[in-house]
């Protein structure tokens, strides 16, 4: 079982030199410690981080907010709420598209942080999801399961190195014949 409030503590903790850098107070709301679902805590600690880091880079230095709520059913809701620019409604869909930045500020970034992050809600089943006013801020919100399926833990399709792999397969330049025979008992990935 993976702890959120635990998780989410550690993560102000990698994330407040930035915040500092920023001039950003951060702040957790939760109702308990005691808020653990069965996921995989790499996965929610990669999306947390994307969702944190772009709160305070365009969050115009105005105090982020990070809401832990239980879920029906036990799962688990995580709400990262800045007071930045904001997002139109035109372009909140486009954000999760890969490689698109909608900011009028220059930041660095490569347009990959928010489809990665949602694609691994989605491996997770669970969700992430929008919501913005222009000139008020947005609330990117996780929302998890109790339980994501036993799958997710057993095979790691996102690596550089699985990707790699797949587009020379696909290019011609490996031989499934003798790809498979170096495997071996390797076996699978795990991640």
């Amino acid at each position: 079982k993976v702890n959120i409030p635990g998780l989410i503590d550690y993560l102000f903790v990698t994330v407040r030199p930035l915040a500092d850098e920023h001039g950003t107070q951060l702040t957790f709301v939760h109702p308990d410690d005691q808020m653990s679902i069965v996921t995989d805590p790499r996965r929610v600690r990669q999306i947390l981080l994307n969702l944190l880091s772009n709160a305070i880079k365009f969050g115009r230095q105005k105090p982020i907010k990070v809401v832990c709520e239980r879920e029906e059913g036990g799962g688990i809701s995580v709400a990262v709420i800045d007071q930045g620019e904001g997002i139109s409604e035109e372009d909140r869909t486009r954000i999760f598209e890969e490689f698109v930045q909608v900011s009028s500020t220059q930041q660095m970034g490569t347009g990959l942080g928010l489809p990665i992050s949602r694609r691994l809600a989605t491996l997770l089943d669970g969700s992430l999801e929008v919501e913005s006013t222009v000139g008020e801020g947005s609330t990117f919100t996780l929302k998890l399961p109790p339980e994501a399926k036993p799958t997710m833990f057993e095979i790691d399709d996102t690596t550089p190195e699985k990707l790699a792999h797949d587009s020379a397969a696909k290019a011609g330049e490996i031989d499934p014949q003798k790809d498979a025979e170096n495997k071996g008992s390797k076996g699978v990935r795990v991640a």
